[in-house]
């Protein structure tokens, strides 16, 4: 479920051809060009990358897409949830989310000079389960919640999602309630966003042409894992055939 603070579509549009435009016209202002040709070159920058960004992102066709494959992964997050506490048994309260992977290019100030930088991770996309009545909280917006936490899937991939995206199959990962920190490749940011979570099944989501993942579905629970089944062969294969399969269709 996307929720949060609303930002005017223009707003957001202007922000991110400026996050875009700031760096390289920096990089331009350096280079050996003419005062002419930096201009001619930063305006052409600006009006090339809105007009992408417009295209791909904020036109209509494509935010109306957006709106449908949203309701529908909401609905089909919270009826995971209900099918699978009941199809396999489970006495546990149940999260489920989908992480998809991101990008965030830079030019930074290095010990080169100006270098190009190209981070990948994993984050949030669409949640549902927990809250009040549950052991285990709703996913939260906030500054520090989860759902603004990213997680590398560069070499060493961190957490569990990480791991299961880069090597391309079903993880499991399970630590002692009385733990602070996972037993993985993790931040203190990361490790203090899931501090409720003491189980988590990771499983990559592909087309339905198969290939590369394009996306991680996760089930988290506060009990720990020797309370569930998360760790059953025959069941993470029935749970990544009977609920990430259908997700790859629309991703």
């Amino acid at each position: 479920m996307v929720h949060g603070r609303q930002i005017s579509p223009r707003l957001q549009l202007l922000a991110e051809v400026l996050i875009f435009v700031i760096p390289a016209g920096s990089a331009i202002l350096l280079s050996p060009l003419s005062t002419r040709n930096k201009i001619i070159a930063f305006l052409l920058a600006v009006v090339i990358a809105a007009i992408v960004k417009y295209f791909l992102v904020y036109s209509p066709r494509v935010s109306f897409k957006e709106e449908k494959v949203t309701a529908f992964l909401d609905h089909h997050l919270e009826i995971l949830i209900s099918d699978f506490q009941n199809h396999f048994d489970a006495d546990y309260d149940l999260r489920a989310n989908v992480m998809i992977p991101q990008q965030r290019r830079s030019i930074i100030h290095g010990e080169n000079g100006l270098e190009y930088q190209n981070e990948k991770y994993l984050q949030i996309a669409y949640w549902a389960g927990g809250g009040p009545d549950q052991d285990i909280d709703k996913y939260g917006t906030g500054d520090r919640a989860e759902t603004n936490t990213e997680w590398s899937i560069r070499k060493p991939a961190q957490g569990n999602c990480g791991q299961a995206f880069v090597a391309k199959e079903v993880r499991v990962a399970g630590r002692k309630p009385s733990q602070n920190s996972w037993d993985l490749e993790t931040t203190d940011f990361q490790d203090k966003a899931t501090r409720q979570v003491n189980c988590i099944m990771s499983i990559p989501i592909r087309k339905p042409s198969g290939g590369e993942p394009v996306a991680v579905l996760n089930l988290d629970v506060s009990v720990p894992d020797h309370q569930t089944n998360f760790r059953d062969e025959e069941m993470e294969t029935e749970v990544a055939e009977r609920y990430a399969e259908p997700i790859g269709i629309l991703l």
